[in-house]
């Protein structure tokens, strides 16, 4: 099992509508990008300097077409984390990479208003931040085929009022008209914070923690979290749902956090 940062993208014209499209573990983007753009479906993809099975020429597509290929690959490349376990590929979008909570110069205008939404519970902070998860999602063509959207649920000894995943999601939930199911997700245990602990440590701690209420049958699922630190919660969660039958998950936070990278 391992995770990576993705921001080796390349996509360069060769004239008259053909493209030359580079792209990491083929196995996790190339599906992605085929359901997002059906003209990319049925490239052959061949070895490239960088990646194994990586590289693919794409024909006849118009400048709109390539524009909006390549805003989704700069999304990718910039805020792209993943999870490969053998078997399985996930990938986990943030959208903005760089965070620091103690540290202000290094916070981007995202992580900021998550700062503004999470500890202060400024509505307004967080509904700008919904509005930008509402773009990305539309931009990386997420929301297709989905019937639902859930967060990560609180810990079991924080109950009742405000809180920043819950309220996302019924934004996403509202705008996308979908099902909000984070009601069928619980935590059922508590967890010290273990952000500095080592990466088995963590794993072997969040284990069990999560538990489903129902079966979802195959439905497709937005998984959303206000931060991605080392990402072991919220990979446990995605877990916790595919052992509760869902079907297609795609996960979306709002910030990466930096100061974790070195310990997943």
């Amino acid at each position: 099992m391992g995770r990576k940062y993705f921001r080796f993208f390349n996509f360069d014209s060769r004239g008259g509508g053909d493209w030359v499209l580079e792209i990491p573990n083929h196995q996790l983007f190339a599906p992605l990008l085929e359901k997002a753009f059906p003209f990319l479906s049925g490239l052959v993809w061949k070895p490239t300097l960088h990646y194994a099975n990586g590289l693919a020429v794409v024909q006849g597509i118009n400048d709109d077409e390539a524009s909006q290929l390549r805003e989704y690959l700069e999304i990718l490349g910039s805020a792209g984390y993943a999870y490969a376990e053998i078997g399985e590929n996930v990938l986990c979008v943030s959208s903005a990479y760089q965070y620091n909570d103690e540290d202000p110069s290094e916070r981007t205008e995202t992580g900021e208003l998550y700062r503004l939404g999470k500890f202060y519970g400024n509505e307004d902070r967080a509904n700008e931040l919904g509005l930008r998860l509402i773009n990305m999602i539309k931009s990386l063509r997420f929301y297709i085929n989905k019937h639902g959207v859930l967060c990560v649920p609180r810990d079991p000894a924080k109950t009742g009022g405000y809180y920043l995943p819950a309220f996302l999601a019924k934004i996403l939930s509202d705008y996308f008209s979908m099902e909000d199911f984070s009601e069928f997700i619980k935590k059922i245990k508590p967890t010290r914070d273990a952000k500095d602990a080592p990466i088995e440590e963590k794993r072997e701690m969040l284990k069990g923690a999560f538990k489903c209420g129902c079966s979802f049958n195959k439905k497709n699922l937005i998984l959303l979290d206000d931060l991605c630190m080392s990402g072991n919660t919220i990979f446990e969660v995605y877990g916790t749902l595919k052992e509760a039958r869902a079907g297609e998950i795609s996960i979306i936070t709002a910030v990466k956090s930096l100061k974790d990278s070195a310990n997943v």
